[in-house]
């Protein structure tokens, strides 16, 4: 087992919470967590967990979660914190920590309800602090008295 950045990477660490939190490799190193998810891998395995890395360019490609996950330890729980992925790109990556004995917190169905507008829309929708056009509720929403607008000023 290997320490980089004060976190033990490839390998079981901490306190055997039961949780191991997943963070996208640094591209260049792929035993490291990539630099923008470093600093929460070093608190995780501080405050106890157990910190994997996973392949996030194999997870974006079709037929390659295996290999994406392939320096996540067996069995046990986790929690991805990572790069956004497409709902069947992360439908993948579960089949994949699966095969390995590995449930992620998160289910699949899950991920798109949270991650995907027909997901979410009809629990924003029942907010009481959004006024929802419902004439048009793909393109336009209000909070308060501000729209959400697309980039080109036109409702989005």
């Amino acid at each position: 087992m290997r320490v980089e950045y004060g976190v033990e990477v490839a390998g079981r660490v901490g306190h055997d919470t039961g949780v191991m939190l997943l963070v996208p490799a640094d591209p260049l190193r792929p035993r490291r967590p990539d630099e923008h998810f470093r600093a929460e891998a070093v608190a995780a395995g501080d405050a106890g967990l157990d910190v994997a890395v996973v392949d996030h360019d194999a997870l974006t490609m079709p037929g390659r979660a295996d290999q994406a996950v392939e320096l996540v330890p067996a069995g046990g729980e986790a929690v991805y914190r990572g790069w956004m992925l497409r709902s069947e790109q992360y439908a993948a990556f579960a089949e994949a920590l699966a095969r390995r004995g590995v449930t992620l917190r998160t289910s699949p169905e899950q991920y798109q309800r949270a991650h995907e507008l027909p997901g979410w829309y009809a629990a924003l929708a029942a907010h009481p602090h959004v006024d929802v056009d419902q004439e048009r509720p793909a393109r336009r929403l209000r909070s308060g008295t501000r729209r959400v607008e697309h980039r080109s000023g036109r409702p989005a």
